[in-house]
Parts: structure tokens; C-alpha cells; sequence
């Protein structure tokens, strides 16, 4: 005589789900990403850890005005001052070959130029080899080599470039050459919103490191 089996009872019947455990992992990477969040945010401050600018009639007249070349408003900055009678010297540094004080200006600043006396655009030097931060450094540290009476340094990049700048020139000029940061007014990254897009924390986070393994290294290799 058959038999009729017995019904199988359900999940819901013996209240007895499929079993969910917490992923260990899962915690674990969302804590890692909420401290890395934290921290980006927090040393991304300290990279424009810099002091304002000075008021333009503060500035010494006797400062050689450096500009690094690269930043969109770096070089019209630099006319700006110098047009306004702010150093007696400008330096733009790795503006890239074949360059001259007057395509820069064209290309840049050509209202500005119109306001620069000729005598004072003759003192406009434009240095075309180095292409990076540490050659940008050593054209400096020739510069001065070949002026040692200038005391007054006027740096004026990015300000998320601006500390790492400071401390390799810092490193190859004489310790009696006082530096004086100067960040173009119009910048676009600054310590108020820098976070505030993608481009700005990329830009943030990758020059904060590069500055982390300039300040740990360059002690230690003295002239890099």
C-alpha cells in the first residue's frame, strides 16, 4: 500500500529563513574609506596651510618676482605685480622652449603689457629647460648664483603647488634669501573648495603626497 509522503514544511512555516551574516570585510572597508575620506580632508587643508597674500603695497620693490610657469594664472599674476611696480626683476621659470617675455605677455596678459614700461619689460628673463618642480629649483638656485645681492624672493604658482615649491627652491638657495608666497588672486583651488569637485580632491590628494615625500626626503638628501 503506498504511501503519501510527507509535505515539506516551509521557511516561513518553521520560521527558519535563509540565514544573513554580517560581512566582516564589508565593515572593515567601509571604515577604511570613512578614515581615508577624513584624512584627505584634513591634510587637503594643510597643503594651502600658506599665508595670504600680502597687500600689493607691502610688497618690497627690490624682489626678484619668480613665476613658475604652468598654472593658468600664474604668468598673468606676475605682469599684473610687475606692472604695478613690484619687484624690479621678474623671472618666469620652465616656460618651455623658444619662448620670450613677449609671446608670454601676448599670450597671457596683453592688456598688462601695454602698461609695463619698456626699460622695466628689458628686465623680464623667461627660463625655458627645466620642466618640472626640482629643475624649476635648480634654475632658480643658477639665477641667484649669478645675482647674489638679491635678498628678496616673490614665488608666486598654484596654491596647491605652492608649499612644495617654496620648500625645494628653500633647499637650493642660500637660507639668507627671505621667500614671499604669492598665490594668483583669481585661482580656482583654494582651501575653501578644493573638496568641493572631483578635479580639486584628484589635484589635492596626488601634490599632498608629492609634498609628504619632498618634506620627508629633501633633510636627508640635502641639495637633491
Amino acid at each position: 500500500m503506498a504511501t503519501n509522503p510527507r509535505p515539506r514544511r516551509s521557511s516561513l512555516e518553521t520560521g527558519q529563513g535563509p540565514t544573513h551574516r554580517p560581512s566582516v570585510w564589508a565593515g572593515v572597508i567601509s571604515i577604511f574609506l570613512l578614515l581615508l575620506i577624513t584624512a584627505i580632508r584634513f591634510l587637503g587643508d594643510e597643503l594651502y596651510a600658506y599665508p595670504p597674500n600680502p597687500p600689493t603695497d607691502q610688497l618690497p620693490k627690490n624682489a626678484v618676482i619668480v613665476c613658475l610657469a604652468g598654472g593658468k594664472f600664474r604668468i598673468q599674476a606676475a605682469l599684473s605685480l610687475f606692472s604695478q611696480g613690484v619687484g624690479d626683476r621678474l623671472l618666469i621659470v620652465g616656460t618651455g622652449k623658444k619662448t620670450t617675455p613677449e609671446s608670454l605677455a601676448r599670450a597671457h596678459a596683453v592688456e598688462t603689457k601695454e602698461t609695463i614700461p619698456n626699460h622695466r619689460f628689458g628686465q623680464i628673463e623667461v627660463e625655458t629647460e627645466s620642466r618640472n618642480t626640482i629643475e624649476n629649483a635648480f634654475a632658480v638656485r643658477r639665477y641667484l648664483q649669478k645675482n647674489p645681492e638679491v635678498q628678496n624672493l616673490l614665488l608666486i604658482t598654484s596654491g596647491y603647488h605652492m608649499r612644495r615649491a617654496e620648500i625645494m627652491i628653500a633647499n637650493q638657495i642660500s637660507p639668507e634669501v627671505k621667500i614671499i608666497p604669492f598665490v594668483p588672486p583669481n585661482e580656482a583651488l583654494v582651501k575653501q573648495n578644493w573638496w568641493h569637485s572631483w578635479i580639486g580632491i584628484q589635484v589635492t590628494t596626488v601634490e599632498y603626497f608629492k609634498f609628504l615625500l619632498g618634506s620627508l626626503l629633501i633633510p636627508r638628501l640635502g641639495y637633491f
